[in-house]
């Protein structure tokens, strides 16, 4: 018996001997790979990869927005009829660089693996470029419908048009400045100034796009989208600052109008908080006591330059109101 249990031990101990060297050794080779996969040098493969993947989606993100103001000029130009593949492909591309975005945004995080972050900028870099491909495809056969359908001159009259409408709704932006600046402090105006001179300044560098077209309208072999691009580009712009002129002038005006009417209620309110005053108890009565006084030296402050700084005044009134509630 002695005999047999020795010659089971003899065997059994170097084998777990050997089994515990590999077990140790395959342990110290996991943690060399992940430490290897998590290590300085690993990070910045990882950070390089995803920089390259975000320099790629940049460039989705552009060619999207240049192919919504080649939809929208398709649209009002041609009435809707250039190429359908035209629209798919926007909305492919939006698709794409919405979904990138995100998973860009996820491997942001320092949290996420090396491996991962190199994974997932890969796919990102092969999405976008595929995007790419198509929006190139689909921009290149609708220079062909164009070329085909509709005559350099009928593209510039068209967007000259639409700049002359512009100018007609604009009016004279320089007037609402000038009504704005006459009554009330610059920092009312300061933003409508800035938006009446940036839609001048682009009507006018639309102008000289569409001028540039036309020049080159008598040329059949050539195509004016390159340069109405760039006046319809301009265009929208103006559009939007002389839309943000408006606002901020009915805004003001607005405001203007409202200032007796926001003082009065807030000291009505005033004057209600006082009446639940006298049911309070002492101490709390001293303390909505020494509040009301803030507020009412604050309106006080605030209504002796009202006139002139009217949204500021509606807007620290509704503060006051938000302490009084």
């Amino acid at each position: 018996m002695p005999d047999l249990v020795a010659t089971i031990l003899g065997w059994v101990v170097p084998a777990l001997v050997v089994f515990g060297v590999t077990a140790i050794a395959i342990a110290a080779l996991v943690w060399a790979v992940r430490r290897a996969r998590r290590s300085p040098r690993a990070r910045a493969a990882a950070e390089q990869a995803r920089a390259h993947a975000g320099a790629t989606l940049v460039r989705l993100d552009d060619e999207v927005a240049e192919l919504e103001l080649e939809v929208g000029l398709s649209g009002a130009l041609y009435g809707g009829d250039a190429p359908a593949s035209l629209r798919r492909a926007r909305l492919a591309a939006q698709h794409t660089r919405d979904d990138a975005f995100e998973e860009y945004r996820a491997i942001g995080d320092p949290g996420v693996a090396p491996a991962d972050v190199r994974r997932v900028a890969a796919r990102i870099e092969r999405r976008s470029s595929e995007a790419l491909a198509l929006v190139a495809a689909a921009r290149s056969e609708h220079g062909t419908w164009v070329r085909q359908h509709v005559s350099a001159a009928a593209q510039v009259d068209a967007a000259q048009r639409r700049l002359a409408e512009l100018r007609g709704a604009m009016g004279d932006p320089a007037a609402l400045v000038a009504d704005l600046s006459s009554r009330f402090a610059e920092d009312e105006w300061r933003e409508a100034s800035r938006s009446a001179r940036a839609a001048l300044s682009e009507a006018a560098e639309a102008g000289r796009h569409l001028d540039a077209a036309a020049a080159r309208a008598g040329d059949p072999s050539l195509s004016a989208l390159p340069d109405l691009a760039a006046g319809e580009r301009a265009l929208r712009q103006a559009e939007s600052d002389a839309r943000n002129l408006e606002e901020t002038h009915r805004l003001v005006l607005q405001a203007a109008h409202a200032v007796p009417e926001e003082i009065a209620a807030a000291r009505t309110a005033l004057r209600q908080a006082s009446v639940t005053r006298e049911h309070l108890d002492p101490a709390e009565a001293d303390r909505l006591g020494a509040e009301l006084h803030a507020v009412e030296a604050e309106l006080n402050r605030i209504e002796t330059d009202a006139a002139r700084h009217p949204t500021r005044t509606v807007e620290a009134i509704a503060r006051l109101r938000g302490r009084l509630d």
